[in-house]
């Protein structure tokens, strides 16, 4: 998906109709197509993505998580790994729980390795990162949002940190400032359970 699709990600339903663009194929009669859904892909903007450079922050779509680490997809060629100890400041007791297949995450790249020996896409280079997705690491080396630069009205991302019945609280990005979004104001439509429609982790 693209940046402006991410609020498409659990719209997608087995038997669901949509548009895509064949972007590959392979083995013949009876191979397989790579396509996609973004939708620069079907405008018709079929260039491969930027890869990523040392010390750039980053998303990524977690393919599986494991007791070593995470596994990650940046894009059609860019594929990514955390370690666990890197995962979190924090202990967690259930990584595979915190970072399910398909969540967004945000890293800060540590490696950048290329290799012709895995890819079967006509030459193409296939590029692994190392991720560090620790809350400290993002943060450092940054100018951090203070209290008084925040403006009423301004539109801002986050990090929901915690939720109860009554809301949601969101840690913003590149601060220290956390905020309670109550129950009124987390979605247009009627919402009984809001830990059906958050996690903690999810960037918002």
């Amino acid at each position: 998906l693209d940046e402006r699709d991410h609020h498409l990600a659990g719209d997608y339903k087995h038997g669901l109709y949509v548009q895509c663009r064949v972007l590959a194929s392979s083995g013949g009669a009876k191979g397989t197509l790579e396509v996609s859904l973004r939708e620069s892909r079907i405008e018709g903007d079929l260039d491969d993505d930027d890869h990523p450079e040392e010390k750039q922050i980053v998303q990524a779509y977690v393919v599986s998580t494991t007791r070593k680490g995470c596994f990650l997809r940046l894009s059609r060629f860019v594929e990514g790994r955390t370690i666990l100890k890197e995962l979190s400041d924090s202990f967690l007791p259930d990584p595979a729980s915190m970072f399910p297949p398909g969540r967004l995450v945000v890293g800060k790249v540590k490696k950048v390795q290329t290799s012709n020996n895995n890819s079967k896409k006509k030459g193409k280079s296939r590029i692994t990162i190392d991720l560090d997705m620790r809350e400290s690491v993002l943060l450092d080396d940054q100018n951090k949002l203070a209290f008084e630069d925040i403006k009423q009205g301004e539109k801002y991302r986050g990090i929901v940190t915690r939720i109860e019945s009554y809301g949601v609280f969101v840690r913003l990005e590149n601060s220290q400032v956390s905020g309670l979004v109550h129950l009124s104001e987390c979605s247009d439509e009627y919402v009984k359970n809001l830990a059906s429609l958050y996690d903690p982790g999810d960037l918002v």
